[in-house]
């Protein structure tokens, strides 16, 4: 895998923070939220991090795993935010601001952020949608988005999880 500026998060295990924003140029890395959600992105992505409950997409590919415990984790960009209702689903952000949702598997909810835009539609498993940032929105083909996204990348686990471990958000420094 190959960062961009934030070297400290080169290694596994590391922690993050709320507002750190992560540049992936290459490969893949996987993120494990304290809400329990797991996101996998494929460089090159940029990633920030709002919360243990939502994320920004600004570039790049994504697939995120929510348990049932994670219900209601978010993960948006400029055409589109998308709340998980206990799913897998993929995101791509586009270069020229739109977005592609497809639900792998349960259901999300998608609404475009376009101003005066308030319509909320459900995905459900194979379902996708693009979002444009000038809030329009239309169904891609889900077999072409499987096709180009492939299949989510299993990551190598160097030590087990650990239960019960705590890790917040709200402590910028870092400190425990």
């Amino acid at each position: 895998d190959v960062w961009g500026l934030d070297a400290a998060v080169r290694l596994p295990g590391g922690q993050l923070r709320a507002g750190q924003r992560l540049e992936l140029e290459a490969g893949h890395a996987e993120i494990t939220f304290d809400s329990g959600a797991r996101v996998v992105l494929a460089g090159a992505a940029v990633l920030e991090l709002n919360s243990a409950w939502d994320a920004s997409l600004r570039g790049g590919t994504l697939t995120a795993s929510v348990p049932r415990e994670a219900i209601g984790f978010r993960i948006s960009n400029s055409a589109v935010e998308v709340v998980d209702l206990g799913t897998e689903f993929s995101m791509v952000a586009n270069a020229n601001g739109s977005a592609d949702v497809f639900v792998l598997k349960g259901e999300v909810e998608a609404a475009a952020r376009a101003a005066g835009s308030d319509e909320v539609i459900l995905l459900r498993e194979n379902e996708s949608r693009r979002f444009e940032a000038s809030g329009a929105m239309s169904i891609i083909d889900g077999e072409q988005t499987r096709a180009r996204l492939g299949l989510p990348v299993e990551m190598p686990r160097l030590a087990r999880a650990l239960h019960g471990v705590r890790w917040s958000f709200d402590e910028a420094d870092g400190a425990r």
